[in-house]
């Protein structure tokens, strides 16, 4: 049986890289159209939408964690798989976890519309990629 070697400075570095994109992306996300059809969506169920610290803190926390778990797949995806295989294997199972199957749960239950999980699926599958290859960059440096 063979032993998989991960370099945990490297995963940890190509981690926050990837998850400082993330973090940076869902910013810019918010600003082309995030905030004005989230916050429809919310006035739509009669909830105020989420702001202050907590929130912001745990958005952060959460997009650094997403960028961390990407990078982590492709380090153990690595013994597996190409370095390009890894990577879209990482982003893919990352995307399909983090943002389609809650978004289709929240967006069945009318909570969003499909259209907004629909730009949602778009713009984390890209943002995803990208993340997968700033962690491969790093992680290989």
């Amino acid at each position: 049986m063979s032993t998989v070697t991960i370099n945990v400075q490297r995963l940890v570095l190509a981690g926050l890289g990837a998850g400082f994109w993330v973090l940076v992306s869902g910013m810019l996300m918010a600003a082309a159209f995030g905030y004005r059809e989230m916050k429809a969506a919310f006035d739509a169920i009669g909830l105020p939408i989420p702001g202050g610290l907590g929130p912001f803190i745990t958005h952060t926390v959460v997009r650094l964690l997403m960028g961390m778990a990407v990078v982590a797949l492709y380090a153990i995806l690595l013994h597996v798989f190409s370095p390009t295989n890894a990577m879209l294997v990482a982003a893919g199972f990352t995307w399909l976890l983090a943002v389609l199957l809650p978004f289709a749960v929240i967006a069945e239950w009318g909570l969003f519309p499909w259209s907004l999980a629909a730009k949602m699926w778009a713009w984390s599958a890209a943002e995803l990629l990208i993340a997968a290859s700033i962690g491969r960059l790093l992680y290989r440096a």
